[in-house]
């Protein structure tokens, strides 16, 4: 009987042990995505001065289709500038604000709360504009 229970408890263990690091492993992976969202993203608006609306929607379907929702109903909010009569210019050394905020998956959510004490995926940022104007 008390190889039986010994049994049981391993099972128990092993089982838990092996949804713990799959949770991991999901939480990992999608920190990443939206790292690497991010990341792309701010290259396209370093490169063209200001946070495209073909290139904002682009990303939002695609961040749609993973299950992550929007804060406030906006990936993007509190980034600048993000129309074209906005754009930054690198000749006068102006900078580009990209902000984004996601809320991931529920395990996601849970191990980022544990982790950071907060639900949401957030990354900011602040570089110079890599955009010339070819009128300059």
């Amino acid at each position: 009987m008390i190889k039986i229970k010994l049994f049981f408890v391993c099972l128990v263990a092993i089982v838990f042990l092996i949804s713990m690091t799959a949770c991991l492993e999901m939480f990992i992976v999608e920190h990443a995505l939206a790292r690497g969202i991010f990341s792309d993203v701010m290259d396209d608006m370093r490169d063209i001065g200001y946070l495209d609306r073909d290139v904002e929607r682009y990303y939002s379907e695609k961040m749609n289709k993973l299950g992550w929702e929007a804060v406030d109903g906006d990936y993007f909010q509190g980034s600048y500038p993000r129309k074209i009569n906005q754009r930054v210019l690198k000749e006068k050394q102006e900078f580009i604000e990209l902000q984004l905020q996601v809320k991931p998956s529920r395990v996601a959510r849970m191990l980022n709360k544990y982790t950071k004490g907060t639900y949401l995926f957030a990354f900011y940022s602040r570089q110079p504009s890599e955009y010339f104007d070819v009128r300059w």
